[in-house]
């Protein structure tokens, strides 16, 4: 298993947002490749190790809906599957997301019908996790398209 590395910086992150990385195996590296970007709204503050930290009992009503995302596609003609679920799921969605699921290591591109549905099975499966419909949730892949999933 790889850790990951400290920042010797703090790192300043966004109130009602979650945030997680593993190393999945998409990367032969063995390096960290799948992250996860949760909305969870204004969730209730709760004391935490001494200091006030956001609840993680129950999403708020802000999770629940969804965050306002905004996403700049390419103009090619020729796209990959990531791009033509997360331009489906957005418009779908009105904009509105719930988590996000980002990976490195497989870009998922010209990989036909198989890529679209390995994309969607991706939103499904985060969708479950999270109880919403699969299509508040939003995969797009950055990398190579060499290899397949684990």
């Amino acid at each position: 298993m790889t850790s990951l590395r400290r920042s010797p910086e703090k790192i300043r992150l966004p109130l009602g947002f979650a945030f997680s990385a593993v190393a999945a195996g998409i990367k032969v590296s063995g390096r960290p490749d799948l992250a996860l970007v949760e909305v969870w709204g204004r969730a209730p503050l709760r004391q935490a190790h001494g200091r006030l930290s956001p609840g993680r009992d129950e999403p708020s009503s802000a999770a629940v809906r969804g965050a306002t995302a905004a996403a700049l596609f390419t103009k090619n003609r020729v796209v990959a599957a990531p791009v033509e679920v997360g331009r489906a799921s957005l418009l779908s969605t009105g904009g509105r997301v719930r988590a996000v699921v980002i990976n490195s290591g497989n870009a998922n591109c010209a990989t036909g019908r198989a890529g679209i549905q390995a994309c969607e099975q991706v939103c499904r499966e985060a969708g479950k996790l999270f109880a919403v419909p699969p299509l508040k949730s939003f995969h797009p892949r950055p990398g190579s398209s060499e290899f397949g999933y684990p």
